[in-house]
Parts: structure tokens; sequence; C-alpha cells
């Protein structure tokens, strides 16, 4: 019985492959007519793909294409008791693999708009640094001023009270 059942497995097989493998063909030549199409296009989303990408996507469907055309007379070749050459499932993967290609290459995302050159940015020389800094130090105790705080306009001598030392005598207890 197991013996009928493999035969019989492999009759379908081959039954399916020869009555589906046209209609996987067909799907494989529309993508790869699609793929070529939009390879050609002018519009503005595909306006940033280089010609070298879009001749690497005509150049890989036309191959796709090729090759399809040579499995199928390979499998025409064959008697319909022997197994193709090519299966359906081949032809599956082989169109699966075109379309990832081409729309990788295809849907690249537009590079980002170049940023504007700065205009001539002012770089001071070592001394001038030394006059910016001293600059901005009052600025800082201008800013606190305005807030209502009183610090100090140098921070460097001004002591916590705690350290600090008293002209006070200690007190006895």
């Amino acid at each position: 019985m197991d013996e009928l059942k493999l035969l019989g497995e492999k009759v379908t097989k081959r039954c399916y492959e020869h009555t589906n493998r046209e209609s996987f063909a067909a799907q494989l030549r529309k993508s790869a007519s699609q793929l070529i199409e939009l390879s050609t296009t002018t519009a503005e989303k595909y306006a940033h793909i280089g010609p070298e990408v879009r001749s690497k996507v005509v150049s890989d469907c036309t191959a796709a294409i090729d090759w399809l055309n040579s499995a199928l007379e390979a499998c025409a070749a064959i008697p319909l008791y022997q197994d193709a050459p090519t299966t359906c499932d081949e032809i599956i993967s082989r169109t699966k693999q075109l379309n990832q290609i081409c729309n990788d290459a295809m849907n690249k995302p537009k590079p980002p708009a170049p940023k504007p050159a700065p205009t001539a940015a002012p770089t001071a020389a070592p001394a001038n640094e030394s006059a910016a800094a001293n600059n901005n130090a009052p600025a800082a105790n201008t800013a606190d001023m305005e807030s209502g705080e009183e610090k100090p306009a140098n921070s460097s001598s001004a002591t916590p009270a705690a350290d600090a030392p008293s002209d006070a005598a200690p007190m006895e207890n």
C-alpha cells in the first residue's frame, strides 16, 4: 500500500507541476515587466534613483526572463512521466527574489536635502577667547540679579557660612 501511495504522490506532483507551471511563469513575466516599467519611469518619487541602479534592475529582470524561457524549454522537452528539471517552487522563489532585489533598489529613500553652507562663521583668535570668557562672567551675574538672587561676582572667593572664620568669641557653655 505504501508503495502505491509513493507512486501516486509522484504522479500527483508531476500533474501539479505541469498544470501550474505556466501560471507561475506568467507571474514572473508580469513582475519582471512591471519592474522594468518602474525602472524607466520619470515619476518624482523615483527621480533620485541613478541610471546605474535602473540599468541593474532592467538587467536583473531580463536575466530572470531568460532563465524562465530556458527552464520552460527544458520542461517542454521532458515527457510528462518524468520529473521536470524546474519546479513551480523554483519559479516562485525566483519571482520573490526578483521582486525583493528590484523593489529594494527602486524604493531607496530619497537622500536628505543638502544643508545650506554656513555663512562665514566668526572664528576667534586665542587672544579673543580669553576676552570673551571674561565678558561672559558678568553677563551671568546680571542674569542672576534679574532673577532676584544675589550671588557673588567671583564664586571662588565666596565661602560657605559654616566654614567662615568667626570674629566673635566662642560661646562657652
